[in-house]
């Protein structure tokens, strides 16, 4: 999705799921997003160009790495363990996810950028009923683990509904909530997980109510951090008092993530 999300900004631009040879004939740069094939690897060392990775989530992808993904709680861990995977690719750029995963990675002597995570450009402002109550919603992945039913409980004694939504596009709410529990809350989500929650909230103007994740703290200038139960109650008692802000319309939207990337490419290939 990213990737061909990002590949419809630019004429020259296309996204190709294991690429070929013919694929790459007339390309200037290839872009690797979150995992290739070893013969997409060995196809790109062969071809000799640059090779720019963007390694969104790529331990999700690979089934040895997110079996050992919990068990990381430093960057050296990180980096033993994800060295000789990097290396492979031998990348002449790591698209970073956040400043703290370009900060992790530097040891291994790999040029690095940041590119943040835009928001879906599918994603519309739609007014909840008022009739009914504010809704403080939790949208993605079903990774918040032990914290949905204190969500639920803090909400409603705040007189608000809970709502976890997987759809495609967020069901209308007054606050937006981020959080991981279990194996799904370890060392790599606080530091190299993305800030689509984060641009999702600003997009949309809802107050942002989240565990601190370094993705987030770097992109969202409002948000009310939690990391206890108590602190939770407090931030999404306070979020349902604000007012829906500005949307955010330009920061954070595919066409900007576009202009970052080509800056970020002109800077560091050219």
């Amino acid at each position: 999705m990213r990737g061909v999300q990002m590949a419809f900004q630019r004429e020259a631009w296309k996204a190709v799921p294991n690429a070929s040879s013919k694929d790459i004939r007339s390309i200037d740069v290839v872009v690797i997003v979150k995992h290739a094939a070893p013969d997409t690897i060995d196809l790109l060392q062969r071809w000799k160009g640059p090779v720019v990775y963007d390694p969104l989530d790529f331990w999700t992808i690979v089934p040895e790495f997110d079996r050992m993904a919990s068990g990381i709680l430093t960057a050296s861990q990180a980096r033993n363990l994800f060295g000789e995977y990097f290396r492979k690719i031998n990348p002449a750029l790591i698209l970073c996810a956040t400043r703290a995963m370009a900060e992790d990675l530097a040891p291994l002597g790999m040029p690095a950028d940041v590119l943040y995570h835009h928001f879906d450009p599918r994603l519309t402002i739609v007014e909840r009923n008022r009739i009914e109550r504010p809704v403080v919603l939790y949208h993605g992945a079903d990774t918040i683990g032990l914290w949905k039913f204190p969500m639920h409980v803090v909400s409603r004694v705040s007189g608000a509904r809970f709502i976890q939504s997987s759809a495609a596009l967020p069901p209308p709410a007054d606050v937006l909530v981020a959080v991981r529990g279990g194996a799904h809350a370890n060392w790599l989500s606080k530091r190299w997980k993305s800030n689509v929650k984060a641009a999702t909230a600003l997009r949309l103007g809802l107050p942002f109510v989240a565990w601190p994740e370094a993705s987030y703290i770097e992109t969202h200038p409002s948000a009310l951090w939690f990391q206890t139960l108590s602190e939770m109650r407090v931030a999404i008692r306070k979020a349902l008092k604000y007012p829906r802000a500005v949307p955010e319309t330009e920061k954070f939207s595919v066409a900007w993530s576009a202009n970052e990337l080509e800056r970020i490419l002109s800077a560091q290939l050219s």
